[in-house]
């Protein structure tokens, strides 16, 4: 028995170590697996749910971060309306540009409807049709409340409306930059333009226009023409100097006396102090042989020598005249002072003298008189023949 048992355990053993060979090589052709991991497929199942997980997570914060702009936007308009029911109120433009303007506005408020720009995922939810309409009509109403106003503005269910139908027309109907400038030009172009309306002259202006159009018809011997547009003008402007003055000489010219001593009356009633017309005066009175009213008229005044030699030549000549020969000589003597050159003034002081009895003087004045070079021919044979009498 003892011999049985032996090979039996002898047949078993070699049995075991055949099934460990056989096992070997199936393992090595790989024919045969050695082992089986039964924790693969759960593992791999639970990683797929764990990405999954993660993909969904950042849509979800996505479509949050979208609806919470949307949120902010509805809120800040909601405050801009609810501010409109204080005492300071608003008022939408009533302009006839207020369609483009509210078009450009909402132009604008499309630029800007993402305040904060959204980072870049692997997968990144877009806002809704329904969200995106919200965003812009509330951009809308907050862009329309523009001017503060005291009465209370009334936000109805009508201006929503037209904020919807503003929504709901396509990209190709909303102004572009070019549209826009097109736009802001016409509405310029439909502003009224402001006639100015020419200014009235004054009657300094009126008088000098008048006087260089009679100047230019006396150049051309149009005299009647010229006396017609003096006339025209001292009658309307009782400030005419110049044009009255002109009148006046050419009065004196025609020997028309009492006209123009009618005229200056006239005109110096209404410019008193008008060196201009008293000068005319004094020549009126000269020609009229009444030196003494000539010379009482120039002594009220003492203009400039500089502007008006003329008047104290005047004062000198009625001076003489009226035998008043010392105001005379003093009259020459301040018009040589100022310009020695003149010969005809030195012929003026020596005649003065001369009827004053001063020969010694008056020679001295005389032989000035000739060696000037500005003096008349006829007053320097008078010169001369005086200076051989003396």
């Amino acid at each position: 028995m003892s011999i049985v048992n032996d090979m039996l355990n002898d047949l078993e053993k070699r049995r075991g170590e055949q099934a460990k060979s056989a096992v070997n090589i199936d393992w090595m052709v790989g024919e045969k697996k050695a082992t089986k991991n039964r924790y693969f497929k759960p593992l791999l199942w639970l990683a797929s749910g764990l990405v999954f997980l993660a993909i969904a997570t950042g849509v979800w914060r996505n479509i949050n971060a979208v609806n919470t702009e949307a949120v902010e936007h509805l809120s800040n308009a909601g405050n801009i309306i609810k501010a409109a029911d204080s005492p300071m109120t608003v008022q939408l433009a009533e302009t006839s540009e207020s369609n483009e303007g509210r078009a450009l506005a909402e132009s604008e408020v499309a630029k800007s409807i993402v305040a904060k720009p959204i980072v870049a995922k692997p997968t990144v939810a877009k806002p809704t049709v329904s969200e995106s309409s919200a965003i812009v009509k509330a951009s809308v109403l907050a862009s329309e409340v523009v001017t503060l106003t005291n009465r209370p503005a009334q936000v109805t269910a009508d201006s929503v409306a037209a904020v919807d139908e503003k929504i709901s027309q396509p990209n190709s109907l909303r102004p572009t930059e070019k549209s826009r400038s097109v736009a802001t030009m016409t509405s310029q172009n439909k502003v009224a333009k402001i006639v100015r309306a020419p200014t009235p002259r004054s009657f300094e202006q009126r008088d000098r226009s008048a006087f260089k159009k009679a100047e230019v018809l006396i150049r051309d011997k149009q005299l009647a023409a010229a006396e017609q547009v003096l006339v025209n003008e001292t009658t309307s402007n009782p400030q005419a100097v110049r044009s009255g003055t002109a009148l006046s000489s050419l009065l004196m010219a025609q020997r028309r006396f009492e006209e123009a001593q009618e005229l200056l009356v006239y005109l110096l009633r209404e410019n008193p102090d008008s060196i201009e017309l008293i000068k005319t005066q004094a020549r009126l009175f000269l020609v009229t042989i009444k030196p003494r009213k000539a010379m009482d008229l120039l002594m009220k005044f003492s203009p400039p020598m500089s502007a008006h030699s003329d008047y104290y030549e005047l004062l000198g000549l009625s001076a003489r005249q009226e035998q008043q020969y010392e105001l005379s000589v003093q009259a020459y003597k301040g018009l040589l002072r100022y310009n020695a050159s003149r010969g005809d003034w030195w012929v003026g002081m020596a005649i003065a003298l001369d009827m004053q009895g001063e020969i010694k003087a008056a020679r001295s004045a005389y032989r000035s008189a000739l060696r000037s070079k500005k003096i008349a021919p006829t007053l320097r044979d008078y010169a001369q023949q005086r200076l051989s009498a003396l």
